[in-house]
């Protein structure tokens, strides 16, 4: 409260090239860059300005998730019409719009830590692999019974899995893993919310945060979060392994490495690049 005072905004909108337009959205990512719904230019984490990816003669968008491909995902929703885009890691210059399945009533989307890609709204929950994309979006088989009926807000859980919740106010996380063709269900909740959600969010102390209407509702992490004893930086890109990193001056430093799943549709990839 004492500093509060002395901190003065500044207009920044020339620097962005133009006027925030749209819904006016501010993202960061993963790599602390600023991104603004509407302009041309994002902010760096270095201070400078560099040109967004185009993306035609779409309205300049925000990423909404990353995935583990090194691939940024917009959902852009205009009335009753919904539109897709990926910011793919090997084609850094522009968005490309992604076919949606079963009509154009999404309402979210996310990405969750085993690289999968999930839509949710009132047609229910689909899940897209890029490292298969041919397959095109899965519906969940019924033997996991899971809720039927729309789905009112995505989130990453505080795990990193699909965080759903459904219409009927049930809140559920959901690790799915195609190489065991298993999945886990886990119950956010052990009642029904009263009211589906609207947004959910999970913070870096591992706790989530529901909104429904005006009203904010929060679930503590659970004792053993491991949120309690780590802090999660930035994850390395395309899930690179067969590195090895030495520090310096308080950096770690690795160069090279090799990934399966890079880009959109993912694919093997080998890096040549030095990464801080």
């Amino acid at each position: 409260e004492a500093n509060a005072a002395t901190i003065q905004p500044k207009d920044v909108t020339n620097a962005f090239g133009a006027s925030p337009t749209g819904n006016c959205a501010v993202a960061r990512s993963g790599a602390g860059d600023i991104w603004v719904e509407g302009v041309p230019k994002l902010l760096r984490a270095n201070g400078e300005f560099a040109s967004l990816p185009t993306i035609g003669d779409a309205p300049k968008i925000v990423p909404h998730s990353r995935d583990l491909h090194g691939n940024s995902w917009s959902l852009v929703s205009t009335g009753q019409k919904s539109q897709l885009y990926v910011h793919a890691a090997n084609a850094p210059t522009e968005w490309k719009e992604v076919f949606l399945p079963d009509g154009d009533l999404w309402s979210s989307v996310i990405t969750d830590i085993n690289g999968f890609v999930w839509i949710g709204g009132p047609n229910g929950l689909r899940r897209l692999n890029p490292l298969d994309s041919d397959k095109g979006w899965i519906e969940l088989p019924p033997t996991l019974s899971l809720p039927t009926g729309s789905v009112s807000a995505l989130a990453r859980s505080p795990n990193g899995k699909a965080l759903v919740c459904f219409s009927s106010g049930e809140v559920i996380e959901i690790d799915y893993s195609e190489k065991s063709r298993k999945a886990e269900l886990t119950h956010l909740t052990h009642e029904l919310l009263s009211t589906a959600a609207e947004l959910m969010y999970s913070d870096s102390q591992g706790r989530v945060w529901l909104a429904i209407g005006s009203d904010l509702y929060l679930k503590e992490a659970v004792s053993g979060a491991w949120q309690r004893y780590w802090e999660l930086l930035n994850p390395l890109p395309g899930g690179n392994h067969d590195i090895f990193s030495v520090e310096l001056n308080g950096r770690l430093y690795t160069a090279g490495g090799v990934t399966a799943g890079w880009g959109y549709p993912a694919e093997e990839h080998w890096f040549d690049e030095l990464w801080a």
